[in-house]
């Protein structure tokens, strides 16, 4: 299974610093017995093993729940992370030397992949390097995002799935979806408000 399994038209994805794991995974049931169904966990700034255990973690939780774990990872751990669970492991296209053959590699290991492109990147870069993978990140912000975004997906062939983190709020997520992209990594939206099931379904209805 992939991404065009996983998704209900469009996702709302709660982002989870991996760094607060633990502490988040109350919360993190909350919104799966909410219907939240797809988790975006950032492991940047942890090392391997930590990385892996944060991975671990997070799993064993959202798999109770037939959920599906995204995980960030600029530098591409596939291997361990497919073995402690994670469903798709994004890569930053800035790490490695050759984005095709990471994207082959992180293939042979089950999991689905991405490739994670910051704002800097022409879309036509993205796009070149990016065709073959399963799902691209846009981290973009400034002016102009939403039509950057759009140009993303234009450039993209159909069997990539666009991801979006960013600035996100009820006033401007649905103009990305209208971009292009399928999902929606809401990190501040969500979890900076006092009822989390609410915030993520203000969201999903802001998409409607």
């Amino acid at each position: 299974m992939g991404w065009d399994a996983w998704i209900r038209t469009v996702e709302i994805e709660p982002a989870i610093d991996a760094t607060h794991a633990v502490e988040l995974a109350r919360s993190v049931e909350t919104l799966l017995r909410s219907g939240c169904r797809v988790f975006h966990l950032n492991t940047r700034g942890l090392g391997h093993l930590e990385a892996t255990d944060a991975v671990g973690l997070m799993a064993e939780l959202v798999h109770r729940y037939d959920g599906i774990l995204d995980v960030h990872n600029p530098a591409g751990y596939f291997g361990e992370l497919a073995f402690a669970g994670a469903d798709s492991v994004t890569f930053d296209a800035g790490a490695v030397d050759n984005v095709p053959a990471a994207v082959e590699r992180g293939r042979d290991t089950g999991v689905q992949v991405g490739v994670a492109f910051v704002k800097e990147a022409p879309a036509l870069d993205v796009a070149v390097k990016a065709a073959a993978a399963d799902l691209v990140l846009c981290e973009f912000g400034g002016d102009g995002v939403v039509e950057r975004l759009r140009r993303v997906s234009e450039l993209l062939p159909d069997s990539v799935t666009i991801q979006f983190e960013g600035e996100i709020s009820l006033e401007n997520v649905r103009s990305f979806y209208r971009a292009g992209a399928r999902l929606l990594v809401a990190g501040q939206a969500i979890f900076e408000r006092e009822d989390l099931p609410r915030a993520y379904r203000r969201l999903v209805q802001a998409l409607a």
